[in-house]
Formats: structure tokens, sequence, C-alpha cells
């Protein structure tokens, strides 16, 4: 499947995607009880929401505060999203050139794209086979929508809406599951 099918596909089935910015203090109690939290957090993620969006959306910079640890939990949670012939992983950066781009490819994570600040940056992702997405706050303006609650993403003439982080940061308790499908159906599907 070539790339550009894999984001049709993906579109087909949802119009948003999910960012996870994974923080210790911020996750359900249960989680926090892992040494390595990260990666169970992310599973839980999917098992609740891979339903409703096309994809996740994940924070390099919330990985990496974990040390070793989170490196390794985003290597493995991209790799489980890649498993899904029609889900879609970004990293988030975002990046200023595209000095990273073999790591966030085929070479190292395997995602499908990743963050940029700019259109000279995604051509030079585009290089290596990966995608680079600006986000904006709106479809119309184009503004920056880095710092936003919401977002818009335009990938292959689609364009994708962005759930940020402090959509899964309401449900920090002990049915965390099944609390955050039941508002991700409520929001995802409206």
């Amino acid at each position: 499947m070539t790339a550009h099918e894999r984001v049709q596909r993906a579109y087909m089935r949802s119009t948003w995607l999910l960012e996870l910015t994974p923080r210790v203090a911020e996750m359900p109690a249960p989680i926090q009880r892992y040494d390595d939290p990260f990666l169970p957090y992310c599973r839980a993620v999917f098992a609740a929401t891979n339903d409703l969006v096309a994809g996740y959306v994940f924070d390099l910079a919330a990985f990496l505060a974990l040390g070793a640890a989170g490196a390794v939990a985003l290597e493995r949670a991209v790799a489980l999203v890649a498993a899904t012939p029609d889900m879609l992983s970004v990293i988030h950066g975002p990046f200023t050139r595209p000095d990273y781009a073999e790591f966030i490819g085929e070479k190292a994570l395997r995602a499908d794209a990743a963050t940029v600040t700019d259109c000279g940056t995604a051509a030079g992702f585009a290089a290596y086979g990966v995608t680079g997405l600006t986000l904006t706050a709106d479809r119309e303006s184009g503004m920056d929508g880095l710092n936003l609650d919401e977002g818009w993403a335009l990938w292959g003439g689609l364009w994708f809406r962005l759930a940020r982080q402090h959509f899964l940061d309401q449900f920090q308790r002990e049915d965390f599951a099944a609390a955050l499908h039941a508002a991700a159906v409520e929001e995802f599907k409206a």
C-alpha cells in the first residue's frame, strides 16, 4: 500500500488525529503504577480510541522527558500504530529543518509524518519519504496552530482535525478507558 493510499484509508475511518503528550503526573492512577508508564498509557488510549481516530500525534519532547524508557515507549507505540494499515502516526517536533527525517522515517521510528514549521522543511522531509505537516489554527487563515486546544493538518489534500492532549487529561481515574471511549464517541463522531 502506498503512503497516499494509507492516508486515504485513514481519512475514510475518521478525520481526527489524537495528540499524545504523556506526563506521568497527568496519567490515570492505575497507569502511574508502572515503572515505565508511557507504553501502557499509549496502549490504553489506543484501545479506547482506535476505532474513532485516523491516527495519533506523538509529542517527541514529552516522550524523551522520560529518557531512554520514553524513547523505547515511543518506538513501540509508533510500531503498534504502524501495524494497523489504516492508522497514521505523526511525530510532533515541530521540526525546523529536515535533519531528523531519517530518524522519523523508515530507518528508525517508521512514522508516517512529522510536524514541521514551514513548507520548505516539509519538502526536506519528503526527500526521506516522510510527510511534513504544518499545524494550523483553522483551514482558512493558515495561522500557526501549535499552541491551541485544537488544530488542523492538511495531509495529501485532506484536512485532519487535531484533538490535543487536554482531551485525554480529563480522564485521570480508575475507569479511564471506558470514560475516554465514551467521550471520544461523543466528540469524534459528532
